[in-house]
């Protein structure tokens, strides 16, 4: 059963470092939330200028649009989507957050992200009631 109440809710992960691919290359971020709807990622600023050069900020009416490719927990595929990048926001001096919507998914790359949605809130309603 598909919750649509919960779409947007951000499940935490703790992902080793996965690699974010763009137009321009790879680059190293870390993964740290995961939604049916998007992504966070975490980076440094050198990162985020490679990211966005020539950027001074980000608007979800003025979104980037990149590529994203990851796995989730021992899942052995990896799932690559075309995103848009609607938000930055700075955590601290090095580190800044990356708010990335979902344009374009395949379907068994839904249905994994949809799963492990599934799954960790199943976990987290079983620890409320213990």
């Amino acid at each position: 059963m598909k919750r649509n109440l919960i779409y947007h809710t951000l499940i935490p992960l703790d992902n080793d470092i996965p690699v974010f691919t763009c137009r321009d290359g790879s680059h190293i971020t870390r993964l740290d939330a995961i939604a049916r709807d998007g992504a966070l990622l975490s980076a440094d600023r050198k990162t985020l200028d490679q990211l966005l050069p020539n950027h001074a900020g980000i608007a979800p009416k003025q979104a980037v649009t990149m590529e994203l490719s990851f796995s989730l927990g021992n899942a052995a595929f990896t799932v690559n989507a075309s995103c848009r990048l609607i938000a930055v926001r700075r955590l601290c001096r090095e580190r800044y957050e990356l708010k990335l919507v979902f344009d374009s998914l395949e379907e068994h790359a839904e249905t994994i992200i949809n799963d492990f949605v599934e799954s960790a809130l199943h976990i987290q309603e079983q620890r409320k009631v213990a």
